[in-house]
């Protein structure tokens, strides 16, 4: 059991390593963190179906708390940990982004920063923000 434990760690190692390796090398021009960010948001989002597909009975995802692990589901705690702490990477690296593809002051950018639920930091900027972005537009 421990053996198989360690093939799966290593094989995860070496398969996110081969993701982001694979990432540089096929965007040369884009920055170390654009290609940590999208194989992170892969990884997330893969997470998050994978914890979601483990899951039995969906009308009691998390209960009864301390319940013998199926063998589809590790336990109802860790499946719940994995799913919120896994939900909000793809939105929080979504928010970084748009910024490197051009997208710095667009709507697409406010977007992602509202779908984390960023608070602008107050409503001034909000409106410069989106008048940014209809002149922007206007432009194109």
């Amino acid at each position: 059991m421990e053996e198989q434990v360690l093939n799966v760690v290593v094989g995860g190692v070496v398969s996110w390593t081969m993701a982001f390796l694979m990432m540089r090398k096929s965007f040369p021009k884009r920055s170390f963190e654009f290609c940590k960010r999208t194989v992170s948001t892969i990884h997330a989002t893969l997470a998050v179906i994978l914890a979601s597909l483990s899951v039995q009975d969906w009308t009691s995802p998390i209960s009864p708390l301390a319940s013998k692990p199926s063998p589809r589901q590790c336990g109802s705690e860790q499946v719940a940990a994995l799913w919120i702490g896994e939900l909000s990477s793809p939105f929080l690296h979504m928010r970084e982004l748009p910024k490197e593809l051009g997208y710095r002051d667009t709507s697409l950018n406010l977007a992602a920063d509202v779908s984390l639920f960023q608070r602008p930091d107050s409503q001034e900027q909000t409106v410069s923000h989106c008048k940014r972005s209809r002149n922007s537009q206007a432009l194109t």
